[in-house]
């Protein structure tokens, strides 16, 4: 039997901002009350943050969560929504403003809620930016799906495997910085896939540097980048010392 359940939290805690529902189709048992209050929380805790960066009238998350596996599918190829067979975690549909997750009931919970968080995200920059260059969306993404859920805080990381990843490029000097915020969307994903999860790392790395080290001056990069200014020169004409010193300090922050 399919369920919709509506998020009566999620409507109280973003009555201000005009936010609608979000939305958990399911078949079998319905999403706990557990998750759901994770999830609210994830959806508050990222539009915190963007508010800090964007301006919003309103705010709308649409969240659609599959249990089945069979329906998944059969609602991406409806919609006309293409994704890879081997990828069970959801998908961001720009047409339809929806963020859709598979939640795959053999694997851990952290996984569905991490798939949320990043998903979510898309939603949030798309909300505003039709086009932001790849580096910036992917690190964006990994930042806001490496999250650690606590009673009081929602914390975030990088994991061990991503620094020693880094750490390890590093040393080989194989992160010419100048020339990664040039990639495109293929070429990200090529290097995702060929060399050992890269992009996507590299892209966290560099958003998590600038987002712990200086928020403020992390906002001002991401207006001038939304402002059509390229990401090299946004970095070298905001960031203190240019980017010369942002390279720098980028390597000397993951060499520790």
């Amino acid at each position: 039997m399919k369920r919709i359940i509506l998020s009566l939290t999620f409507i109280l805690a973003l009555a201000t901002l005009q936010a609608q529902v979000y939305i958990f189709e399911n078949v079998g048992q319905p999403i706990s009350e557990k998750d759901s209050l994770k999830i609210d929380r994830i959806v508050q805790h990222e539009i915190d943050f963007y508010k800090q960066i964007f301006k919003y009238d309103t705010i709308s998350v649409k969240l659609r969560i599959f249990e089945n596996k069979t329906l998944y599918w059969v609602y991406l190829k409806q919609n006309d929504i293409k994704v890879p067979h081997n990828d069970f975690t959801g998908k961001y549909s720009i047409k339809l403003k929806e963020c859709i997750v598979f939640r795959d009931e053999t694997k851990d919970d952290d996984v569905f809620l991490q798939s949320v968080a990043f998903l979510v995200n898309a939603h949030l920059v798309r909300n505003q930016w039709k086009k932001p260059p790849q580096w910036l969306v992917i690190g964006l993404g990994q930042y806001n799906k490496g999250i650690a859920i606590g009673k009081k805080a929602i914390k975030h990381e990088m994991s061990s495997y991503e620094l020693n990843r880094i750490k390890s490029m590093i040393a080989m000097k194989e992160i010419p910085l100048k020339d990664f915020f040039t990639l495109s969307n293929d070429e990200l994903i090529k290097k995702q896939i060929t060399d050992e999860q890269s992009s996507y790392t590299v892209a966290h790395g560099i958003v998590y540097f600038l987002v712990e080290k200086d928020f403020e001056q992390f906002k001002q990069i991401v207006l001038k980048i939304k402002d059509k200014t390229s990401s090299y020169e946004a970095i070298d004409s905001t960031y203190n010392g240019g980017f010369a010193q942002f390279e720098t300090d980028f390597m000397n922050y993951f060499s520790k």
